[in-house]
């Protein structure tokens, strides 16, 4: 992805980190995710978690880090009172997708690797 393309897509995730995260928990976006995104030259799929006390980057091709999505999304539904959004990132663009929506992916994953 050519670095115009990296710059667009941390300046459209940075919108949406700027209206929903609170104060210092902006540096989860900051630093954490822009790394990310920088390392990987915005070429890996991934699903971004964003709540108000932070973000979190799970990759979608590694059945770890879709257990640990799946736990930090039932967690946030099920034992706290914080909103949450969810964005679906194929490699190419970047869009948001309904906690169900997810859950059902999520589901279908790890179905798919216990085979």
């Amino acid at each position: 992805m050519k670095k115009n393309n990296i710059t667009k897509l941390l300046q459209e995730m940075e919108l949406i980190a700027t209206s929903l995260i609170a104060g210092m928990y902006i540096t989860d976006f900051t630093i954490h995710d822009t790394e990310f995104i920088c390392r990987t030259n915005a070429k890996e799929p991934f699903v971004w978690f964003v709540y108000n006390s932070g973000t979190h980057i799970h990759k979608v091709n590694e059945i770890s880090e879709i257990r640990g999505l799946k736990e930090r999304t039932e967690y946030y539904e099920n034992h706290t009172n914080s909103d949450f959004c969810l964005y679906r990132y194929d490699g190419q663009k970047l869009f948001p997708v309904f906690p169900k929506v997810m859950r059902e992916w999520i589901n279908n994953e790890l179905k798919k690797h216990s085979l």
